[in-house]
C-alpha cells in the first residue's frame, strides 16, 4: 500500500515508520525542509523507544520531502498528523489542520482516505475539512474519511 503522511512529528514519524516496517511504501511530507532533509539522512528529530531501530530496518520503504504533490501521488491512504497545540483558553489551535486541508485539497486525488491522529480533530470537523478541501478542488472527501 502507498501511504502519504502529512507531518513528520511524533505521531507522523512514529506511525509512518511502523507502517513502513510492516511493508508499506510511506512518503512523509513536512513543511520544514530541514526536518525532511534530516530524515532523508537518517537522523531522527524525536525520541521514541525503539523507533531508531524500526526506522533503520524500514529505510527502503520510507521517503521524505517537502513536495506534497509528490508525497500524495498514487497514495492509497493519506494520514494528516499535524500538530494541534493549545490556545491560551485551552481549546485546540486548528490552524495546522486547516492548512493541511487546504494544501491537500488543492492536490487531492480522487477518493483519498484522509485520516487524522490529532485528538481534537473529531467527526464534526470532517465537515469543515470537506469545506476547505472542496474550496480548492470542487470535490469533497467521501465517507472513507476516518478519524483515528
Amino acid at each position: 500500500m502507498n501511504i502519504c503522511v502529512v507531518g513528520t512529528g511524533y505521531v507522523g514519524l512514529s506511525s509512518g515508520t511502523c507502517l513502513a516496517y510492516l511493508g508499506h511504501q510511506v512518503r512523509g511530507f513536512d513543511v520544514d525542509p530541514k526536518r525532511a532533509a534530516s530524515l532523508r539522512e537518517g537522523v531522527l528529530p524525536i525520541y521514541e523507544p525503539r523507533l531508531d531501530e524500526l526506522f533503520r530496518l524500514s529505510r527502503n520503504n520510507l521517503t521524505f520531502g517537502g513536495d506534497l504533490a509528490l508525497a500524495m501521488k498514487d497514495a492509497d491512504a493519506i494520514f494528516v498528523t499535524v500538530g494541534t497545540p493549545s490556545l491560551p483558553d485551552g481549546s485546540p489551535d486548528l490552524q495546522y489542520i486547516d492548512s493541511a486541508a487546504e494544501m491537500t485539497g488543492r492536490i487531492s486525488p480522487p477518493n483519498p482516505l484522509s485520516s487524522s491522529t490529532s485528538r481534537p480533530f473529531r467527526s464534526a470537523q470532517i465537515g469543515e475539512w470537506n469545506r476547505l478541501s472542496a474550496k480548492h478542488t470542487g470535490k469533497t472527501i467521501e465517507r472513507r474519511t476516518r478519524v483515528l
